[in-house]
């Protein structure tokens, strides 16, 4: 019975190659975006749960603030993670772990300053599991200015040389000795480094509970422990230690614990070690998969349909014959398993050829094994949904003919099967037509962030980060680039935007509370530098000698938080930076961006400070490589044992929506494809009904018919389903795409034009994918046509 059914299943597909051609080819499509969008997913969820005590691990956050400017953040204090172990018994283990800010690393005549030398406690690599190429992990890290490096760190330095037991110099003056050398880290962790030291080798006690350093802190809870119920014992906690005094002075200090295996998709924290992901995301491209899926299976099914009344005849032969209800079924569900599993091998082969794009777009590193079986086992669920789903109507639809009916030639009326393909059809132009809006209004979405005026000029400027060691000569090097003629102005800070916000506790004039406001430490040249634009006052001035020790700059947000309603009224107040400095307000500048646009501007005060970490030089555009040039050799020549380096500014800024680009370029891909696999089934439903009239189409041209007549007859019925599907489409799509701008501060107004060239794209792809067939029926020879079947 198998082999007959399968002999019947191939002779039936090899006599329509037209429409197993089209099936065929749009599931194959539809089963590539599904797989590679199942990778994409895969490795998204995967974040951090590589580690063996990953669901015992979890991060401590911290809400810190007075009223109005509480703003939850991921770093916390050095003393919380002492104080957990000592008070907590159901807490196994804590770790702190913290990024220096660009030492110089040196081994003999290497030197490179270091984004990724790291601070922790000992027991890290007994938290987080990170395997070893040599070294103990139990003991790596239990010796004073001890370090441990990844294997390409370990070869960028020692090349074929044996790292272990070897110094490297730190700024120069600091040795560590290479305890172990770890695998280079996975992808799918939330932070990466390239060293890791112990913390009492370089940082003091900080012995404040409120000084928030950029260190964060991971604790390992008793195993089937209810972090719940440890958070409940915080507020003690936080009585205990810091006092009660805070909150009688109005301030909000609360400490909570995030699981690490959601850090990288659940969390939008301030002051992330980097920029995370989004849960939202990988339910989008999941319906996105899901929906690309279904409008293959609903091709499938259409014509499938369509060419019931073809084998009608077929179905009422093999009833009289004997055949029951359920072999019918299961010879039309086996023909759709047939065509899932050659579109399946296809659509293998294509993930293959596809990976290295998708990974270039995506800026993943995914890779596809066949052989892993849960994956494996996820495929072939994929292969039976789409045989079942696609051909369970046909089948079951198909195989409820009455016999006596059908080889009396009484099944004629096929409005049943017609009305199932209209919905079908409208509910693939529905997702098409979705699909369409929601890239627009990405793309203009991301138009708007490159568009946007900054409140500052970002264009030309090339910076250089610093060292603790550079600071006392930076003065002598801005003055020596100055005088290069494409050169236009350098100025020395302790922040740069793109950079995130370092956040102190102000005073201002007036009020008793507190305001956590971010700070930016610079010179007198900062402002003109940047070309930001002061509202109201006047800039530093080198003339104005009490400028360095008493007087602030503030934008607007600060103005307004500070509670003075205009920038008037602000200039001449007092304010009380961290009890350490007090001085006046002579300024207000326009509010600017620091970081992207997902966040609010935040409140900003400057003053003058000699404490720079980056130097800003704004040049001419003429002889970019030249000016480039003469900032480097002048480099040499006051810092030759230090290398040179500098990034653009816009770049910088770019880099901050480089996910939001990604995910629009992934959007706009399959979102294309889906389209076009919609069109595919709609083209091959077209030629189908071209086919099904041919007696017609002759009868009505041998009357007179003309060409525009026929196409118009056979596009209507197609055509009138469009403005159906954009009712029901534009809804959805604009809810969806709300939602996903409301994860930008700053964001564009939706508007009626994405959803009216969606409907009108719709319109002609629609148009033009059924007039193909139409015009090539209404062009027949009518004499042939007459004599058709």
């Amino acid at each position: 019975m198998l082999k007959n059914d399968l002999k019947i299943a191939f002779r039936n597909l090899l006599k329509h190659k037209g429409y197993t051609f089209i099936n065929v080819t749009g599931l194959a499509v539809g089963m590539a975006c599904c797989f590679l969008i199942l990778l994409y997913v895969q490795d998204e969820m995967s974040y951090d749960k590589f580690h063996d005590n990953a669901k015992q691990i979890y991060r401590v956050t911290r809400e810190f603030g007075s009223s109005g400017s509480v703003e939850p953040a991921a770093n916390t204090s050095y003393p919380i993670a002492p104080a957990f172990k000592v008070e907590f018994p159901e807490v196994v283990d804590v770790v702190r772990f913290r990024r220096r800010f660009r030492p110089v690393i040196r081994y003999k005549d290497k030197r490179f300053w270091e984004e990724g030398f790291c601070l922790t406690d000992s027991t890290f690599l007994d938290v987080f599991t990170f395997p070893m190429v040599k070294g103990n992990p139990g003991t790596a890290l239990r010796e004073p200015n001890s370090v441990v490096l990844t294997e390409e760190t370990a070869w960028r330095y020692f090349g074929d040389e044996d790292p272990m037991g070897k110094v490297l110099l730190y700024n120069h003056d600091t040795e560590f000795k290479v305890t172990g050398i770890l695998r280079n880290l996975p992808q799918n962790t939330h932070f990466k480094f390239d060293f890791i030291a112990p913390i009492e080798s370089l940082d003091g006690p900080w012995e404040r509970w409120t000084t928030f350093v950029r260190n964060y802190t991971y604790l390992v809870l008793t195993e089937g422990y209810d972090p719940a119920e440890l958070e409940s014992k915080f507020p003690a906690l936080i009585d205990k230690y810091v006092g009660k005094e805070l909150s009688a002075r109005g301030y909000t200090f609360k400490l909570h614990l995030q699981r690490l295996t959601d850090i990288h998709l659940r969390s939008h924290l301030s002051s992330e070690i980097k920029p995370n992901s989004d849960i939202a995301y990988v339910y989008l491209f999941s319906a996105i998969a899901f929906f690309i899926l279904l409008i293959a299976c609903i091709n499938f099914m259409n014509l499938s349909t369509a060419r019931s009344a073809r084998r009608a005849k077929e179905v009422g032969l093999r009833k009289v014959i004997g055949a029951h209800r359920l072999q019918i079924i299961q010879q039309f569900l086996g023909e759709s398993i047939i065509l899932s599993l050659i579109a399946f091998l296809l659509a293998i082969g294509s993930v293959e050829l596809l990976l290295p794009g998708f990974n270039a777009l995506s800026g993943k590193e995914l890779v596809f094994h066949g052989f892993d079986t849960l994956l494996l086992l996820g495929l072939i669920g994929i292969v039976l949904f789409v045989g079942i789903v696609a051909g369970g109507y046909p089948a079951f639809f198909l195989s409820a003919f009455q016999p006596v009916e059908v080889l009396k030639g009484g099944f004629i009326s096929d409005s049943a099967g017609s009305r199932v393909r209209k919905s079908l059809v409208i509910f693939q132009f529905i997702i098409s037509i979705a699909l369409i809006v929601c890239p627009v209004i990405v793309y203009k979405q991301m138009d708007y962030i490159r568009k946007k005026d900054l409140g500052f000029d970002k264009e030309q400027i090339i910076v250089v980060p610093l060292g603790s060691q550079v600071r006392q000569r930076s003065e002598v090097i801005k003055s020596q680039w100055k005088q290069h003629p494409y050169v236009l102005n350098a100025t020395s800070s302790l922040l740069v935007p793109t950079r995130s916000l370092w956040t102190w506790n102000v005073i201002p004039q007036g009020k008793q509370k507190a305001i956590e406001t971010g700070t930016y430490m610079v010179d007198y040249d900062f402002i003109e530098t940047y070309k930001m634009e002061i509202i109201t006052g006047r800039n530093f001035a080198r003339e104005f000698a009490m400028d360095a020790k008493e007087a602030f700059l503030i934008n607007e947000t600060a103005m307004l938080q500070f509670g003075w309603a205009s920038p008037e009224i602000a200039i001449g107040k007092q304010l009380d930076w961290a009890g350490e400095r007090k001085g006046n307000v002579i300024g207000v500048v326009r509010d600017f961006h620091v970081g992207s646009l997902h966040e609010k501007i935040d409140p900003v005060v400057f003053f003058i400070n000699p404490d720079y970490n980056y130097l800003s030089v704004r040049i001419l555009a003429d002889d970019i490589g030249g000016t480039i040039s003469y900032l480097e050799n002048t480099w040499s020549e006051y810092l030759s044992h230090l290398p040179f380096e500098y990034f653009f500014l816009d770049e910088r800024f770019d880099q901050l929506h480089r996910a939001d680009k990604k995910v629009g370029a992934i959007f706009g891909s399959f979102s294309t494809l889906a389209v076009i696999i919609a069109c595919l089934g709609l083209f091959g439903l077209a030629s189908f009904t071209a086919e099904q009239r041919t007696k017609e189409i002759g009868i009505r041209k041998v009357l007179g018919a003309t060409v525009a007549n026929v196409t118009s007859l056979l596009s209507k019925d197609f055509i009138k389903l469009v403005p159906v599907a954009n009712l029901i489409a534009w809804p959805v799509a604009w809810v969806a795409m709300n939602r996903w701008l409301q994860g930008f501060a700053y964001r564009i107004d939706v508007g009626w034009l994405p959803f009216a060239l969606a409907g009108g794209l719709a319109l002609i792809i629609a148009l033009l994918t059924v007039s193909t067939q139409a015009i090539k029926a209404a062009l027949a020879n009518p004499v042939k046509s007459l004599r058709y079947e």
